[in-house]
């Protein structure tokens, strides 16, 4: 199906478009966004972990669309297909040579079923993987009856019974030790993964990133030499009847940095960080990695090494980083895929180098060496899985949807549409999603409970905003039984062909059932209930000050000189307190016009918005 956007039609209608990780779930999306695709375009585009490598390559077919690639969308349509095509998606997961027997073993214990069918899968794969370590064990094992029968003798079916005991026993225990040193050894040296995601001479078929970014140079419409970057997605073609100004196309993904502790979003907004240029030929295509060093931002007198020694690039800026750097960096889930490395300079310990050291003699200020510390990108699900705040407005001028996958633990047979649900009308939606862990054995119920532990402090946030009103009257539910999605990296053609149909039915609901006039109406209510709150409070604080507050206040009357922070402008520090004096003069007028009245009362969207200040991430 033809996709493009008609050029002779002047109606121009935008959307933005968040997308839920969840690793193989990704599949459910290429069909969804098609059919979006055939009324909106897409305008702002965001996800985590695989709904960011969904966000990367949507963001790369609108960008061919523009780009006069008319077939576009119909490529990344026939994504799913090629997956479940020959084993494809999990030969995606290539493990690296060292991580090889480990991670068939971890592979053995995911295809299994039941708990009984892991435990024996398990042990088997385990012995066939390491059985060296199972006939050192064995040989321990049946030395210890024998040296006894050589001293004590005896009836040899005692010894025999022992023998068979001691055999088990250290055998268990040796090729358990010896799988254990190998997956710590590893995976630690593999970047805390199995995989990659990366390999320059793959046998069996492109590994993840290989063929990532394949698919997005060629949905893109250019060359694998010429990687896409955000500066070509901002900058892309304006389609016929656009006249809004700024990015054509404003892709963000999430990434988290397990070394600061925080999420941070991709493009970064500072500069701050260093990549190694071995390191990345390791994770990254040739043409990639080439293309950061050659729009590496200069830094004259500086040179940034690691704490090894390796002289290390400047990071590009936004505009010049290709996405599938971008993509990689969100989908690292833990252990499965290699984390990535990037590295913070220590300014604070910088050093001046020698005379002899200088990189310019014509320069007068010395060259500086400044170390760097090293910093774990892993899956941008760790801290934020389903970014529904991306691309907020207090009033917006087009939808955001939102695409968001939940488990189905229903043991009734059920319809891929009956699997999908839209919230019919703006109040609905608002009921809280049950994680029903307690089923099962005690052994499942106890995984489920701890489970449930680390899904809540995962997903909590997430959770809570996405049945806030403004926010669920556009976010589409996908249901994923237990064999589907998630780490269920083998699965047939037809488990794949019935989440990508589940994403065609998603896309559709949307388009038949969303309502944007009613979604602005609420956001306007949204909007002033957050407002009156917000302001009712600033004007508590300035106009009844305690005792403690008095210096403060002075601060920003301008009496007092404020120890930081200070504008550097008179006219600045005024306008700003007068801007404070018109809010509090505006509040006051909102409660004195309308009494007991309250933009939160009388039909107001619950729970109750609140405005808060937060770091940007």
């Amino acid at each position: 199906m033809d996709s493009s956007s008609d050029p002779s039609d002047p109606t121009v209608e935008y959307c933005d478009l968040v997308m839920k990780g969840g690793i193989t779930s990704g599949v459910v999306y290429p069909l969804a966004i098609t059919e979006l695709s055939q009324r909106y375009l897409f305008r702002n585009i965001g996800g985590t972990s695989a709904g960011a490598v969904a966000a990367v390559v949507t963001a790369a077919a609108e960008f061919g669309r523009r780009s006069d690639n008319p077939s576009a969308y119909d490529l990344l349509g026939r994504l799913p297909g090629k997956l479940g095509t020959d084993g494809l998606l999990l030969r995606l997961f290539q493990p690296s040579t060292a991580t090889a027997r480990i991670f068939r073993v971890v592979l053995a214990v995911l295809k299994a079923k039941s708990v009984p069918a892991r435990i024996f899968t398990g042990v088997w794969t385990l012995l066939r993987q390491f059985w060296g370590s199972a006939l050192l064990g064995m040989l321990c094992g049946a030395a210890v009856p024998v040296l006894l029968f050589l001293i004590c003798r005896g009836p040899l079916a005692v010894y025999g019974v022992l023998g068979f005991l001691w055999i088990t026993v250290t055998s268990a225990a040796m090729v358990l030790i010896g799988a254990g040193i190998d997956a710590l050894e590893t995976t630690v040296k593999n970047g805390f993964g199995f995989c990659s995601g990366f390999d320059r001479q793959s046998k069996g078929g492109p590994p993840l990133t290989n063929w990532l970014h394949e698919q997005i140079q060629t949905v893109a419409g250019k060359d694998l030499a010429t990687p896409l970057t955000f500066g070509d997605l901002w900058k892309a073609p304006a389609m016929a009847g656009e006249t809004l100004t700024g990015p054509a196309i404003n892709l963000q993904v999430v990434t988290t940095n397990l070394t600061l502790g925080r999420p941070f979003t991709i493009p970064f907004e500072s500069h701050a960080f260093y990549f190694d240029e071995n390191q990345f030929k390791e994770l990254f295509p040739e043409s990639v990695v080439q293309q950061m060093i050659a729009k590496s931002p200069p830094k004259p007198n500086e040179t940034v090494r690691s704490r090894k020694g390796d002289v290390l690039h400047r990071l590009p800026e936004g505009a010049d980083l290709p996405v599938v750097v971008a993509a990689r960096m969100s989908l690292s889930f833990p252990v499965l895929l290699s984390a990535v490395p990037l590295y913070l300079p220590d300014y604070p310990h910088k050093t001046t180098a020698d005379e002899t050291d200088r990189t310019d003699l014509e320069e007068s200020k010395p060259a500086i060496h400044v170390n760097a510390d090293l910093c774990w990108f892993s899956d941008g699900g760790i801290c934020s899985n389903f970014p529904m705040h991306f691309f907020d407005s207090p009033l917006p001028r087009w939808p955001t949807f939102g695409i968001d996958l939940q488990p189905d633990r229903s043991q009734n047979a059920k319809s891929n549409e009956q699997l999908v649900w839209f919230p019919p009308r703006p109040r609905s939606g608002s009921q809280l999603l049950l994680n029903d862990f307690d089923q099962g054995s005690n052994w499942e119920r106890l995984c489920g409970f701890l489970g449930a532990i680390l899904n809540t402090m995962q997903d909590w946030r997430d959770n809570l905003q996405a049945t806030a009103a403004g926010y669920r009257d556009r976010i589409v539910h996908i249901k994923l039984r237990p064999d589907e999605g998630g780490l269920n990296l083998n699965m047939p053609r037809s488990v794949i062909d019935n989440l990508s149909d589940r994403g065609r039915i998603a896309g559709q609901m949307i388009l038949k059932h969303f309502d944007f006039s009613s979604h602005m109406y609420a956001r306007y209510r949204i909007t002033m209930c957050a407002l009156e709150r917000y302001l009712n409070d600033l004007d508590h604080s300035w106009t009844h000050p305690l005792s403690q507050d008095t210096e403060g206040q002075d601060y920003i009357r301008g009496t007092k000189v404020p120890p930081h922070y200070q504008p550097r402008s008179q006219s600045l520090r005024q306008l700003m307190l007068a801007a404070l004096t018109q809010l509090v003069n505006l509040s006051q007028s909102w409660q004195s016009g309308h009494g007991n009245q309250s933009f939160s009362k009388d039909g107001a969207p619950r729970p109750e918005p609140i405005l808060r200040s937060q770091p940007k991430f």
